[in-house]
């Protein structure tokens, strides 16, 4: 049986995660991204493995850290593992583009403390 990962290493491997689907998507245009069904299995997979980690973060760390959108990340995992059918792929790249540099930011600044 394996020991429970601290904090501060969840959070490593949400930043790893982030950082990895932010070098795979570099330079790709939404009609790449569309089209190329390995780029959408590494996304969704970081991205679970991203919300997983969050929701492993004790309560007490994310309440000491309330600018990190925890709760989102959550969800964003929640959907893709439960109404995988449903994902959007629009969604998944706005989420890329949009949410994951200022997510990189914010656990960068936490491992960093």
């Amino acid at each position: 049986m394996s020991l429970p990962r601290s904090d501060v290493a969840l959070v490593e491997d949400m930043l790893y995660r982030v950082r990895r689907i932010r070098q795979k998507t570099k330079g790709v245009t939404w009609e790449q991204f569309r089209d190329d069904e390995d780029l959408h299995d590494i996304v969704e997979r970081s991205i679970t493995i991203v919300g997983e980690a969050a929701r492993k973060v004790s309560k007490e760390y994310r309440e000491a850290h309330p600018e990190v959108p925890w709760v989102d990340t959550m969800n964003i995992r929640h959907k893709i593992v439960h109404d995988y059918f449903e994902v959007s792929y629009t969604v998944l790249w706005s989420t890329v583009k949009e949410e994951l540099p200022e997510l990189e930011i914010l656990l960068s600044n936490l491992v960093e403390e």
